[in-house]
């Protein structure tokens, strides 16, 4: 990849800059939502590759396009530029690790809870202190393998409801689909519970968690819809009621 930091003098685009209109303080379950392009333009992404890790740096070599490239460490950058505007650090100076299982945390501040996912021209970041939180953001798009996807994913109850409006079917599924990664992230399992461990009914129009793995109560799970645009769909699955969702933050 081309090399994407220029001088200090070309970088006009600071934390400053783009978190100043925002407050920090959050309020007792209450979730921050930033949504950010990842291709945020030549100033932008030249200061967020300069908050990342010497590993993170290693990383974006893996990919090999230059778009993927730049969507990488504009996901990373922007994560570790939200979160440093609530330790009120560096963004260089974040620190994240992992749980046994993958779901990964801050060492400057376990209290801190974040999530983050991206598809298509968007990575979309929640912050919380009170609950464990997921997110989940997909791109609506034609999927070749759809219906290998519904038949591995979903209960048949699930399975009838995604299929049953056929002009909304794709929104059903990439619906469903986010509220269950949303879930499996938030607990930290990721895609590895079969189908029958875990179903979403529709209650009274809302998506409840009907089946799940046994070692949560379901009533502890608050399920909201992200929008940010007429094709994408997102859910967020937040471990406290009751739960407010802020206005989605752009930057």
């Amino acid at each position: 990849m081309r090399r994407l930091m220029k001088s200090v003098k070309e970088v006009i685009t600071s934390p400053f800059e783009l978190l100043r209109k925002f407050n920090s303080a959050i309020g007792q379950g209450e979730v921050h939502l930033y949504a950010c392009k990842l291709d945020p333009g030549s100033e932008r992404i030249n200061y967020l590759e300069t908050l990342l890790s010497e590993q993170e740096k290693k990383n974006v070599s893996f990919f090999s396009f230059e778009k993927d490239q730049i969507a990488y460490t504009a996901s990373q950058g922007f994560l570790r530029l939200v979160v440093a505007f609530y330790l009120d650090i560096d963004g260089s100076e974040v620190k994240f690790a992992k749980h046994r299982k993958g779901k990964p945390y801050l060492l400057n501040d376990t209290s801190l809870l974040y999530n983050i996912s991206n598809s298509g021209d968007y990575v979309i970041i929640g912050i919380s202190r009170h609950g464990e939180i997921g997110i989940d953001l997909e791109k609506i798009r034609p999927l070749d393998d759809f219906e290998d996807l519904v038949h591995k994913n979903f209960t048949p109850r699930e399975r009838e409801y995604i299929v049953k409006v056929p002009t909304e079917t794709i929104n059903r599924f990439f619906k469903l689909w986010t509220l269950k990664e949303a879930f499996l992230k938030a607990i930290g399992e990721g895609m590895r519970l079969t189908p029958d461990n875990l179903e979403f009914l529709i209650e009274n129009g809302k998506f409840k968690l009907h089946t799940g793995p046994g070692f949560y109560e379901f009533d502890d799970w608050h399920f909201s819809d992200i929008t940010i645009g007429n094709n994408y769909l997102g859910s967020l699955a937040h471990m406290k009621n009751p739960v407010y969702v802020s206005e989605i933050r752009y930057l």
